[in-house]
């Protein structure tokens, strides 16, 4: 008689690691990346994420927390668990200061904004071309005003705003040189 040989096969343990978290590059938007890498057990692999993906990288991912769990052929698991993507805060432009020019038609208003969140360093490009591209902008006449505030990753934030003169006589002899001066009143 034959003696019957079985061979078992012993597998290495099943193991899932993360191998890089790309964050999501604006405020809400839906591109963060989880990849990962699975070694051991036998293959072949079911990956199951707890948001309902089926493979073992993840691609247009919003901020938040997701889990994946590795099954292989034999049925053993594996689990990397509350994998973070992460967000930059909201990119705010906002107007700080507004000073409209005293005069019709002078040249003397400015705006300041104050600009918070997203990833420095942050780009101003202003409605008229002409005006630097900073938060502060000077020797503006009275006007409708609009820039958009860019972020390092290009992310943006637009603020709009309007400069204004209520129009009256005025004995303001620094307006003296413009017939009917309209004088400083915010609209």
């Amino acid at each position: 008689a034959v003696p019957h040989l079985s061979l078992i096969h012993i597998s290495d343990t099943l193991d899932v690691s993360l191998v890089n978290v790309e964050p999501v590059r604006c405020f809400g938007e839906k591109n963060g990346i989880i990849k990962t890498h699975t070694k051991g057990g036998v293959q072949p692999y079911l990956y199951f994420w707890s948001h309902s993906a089926f493979e073992d990288d993840i691609f247009d991912l919003a901020a938040g927390f997701y889990t994946l769990t590795v099954t292989d052929h034999n049925g053993c698991k594996a689990t990397l668990a509350n994998v973070e993507v992460s967000q930059p805060v909201p990119l705010i432009g906002v107007v700080d200061t507004i000073m409209p020019a005293r005069c019709f038609l002078g040249e003397n208003g400015s705006i300041d904004l104050k600009t918070s969140g997203g990833s420095p360093p942050y780009f101003y490009l202003w409605n008229d071309p002409d005006l630097p591209e900073t938060p502060q902008v000077n020797h503006l006449q009275n006007g409708v005003y609009s820039v958009i505030v860019f972020d390092a990753n290009g992310c943006k934030s637009v603020s709009y705003t309007h400069l204004d003169v209520y129009k009256r006589q005025t004995s303001d002899r620094s307006c003296a040189w413009f017939y009917k001066c309209a004088c400083l009143q915010i609209v």
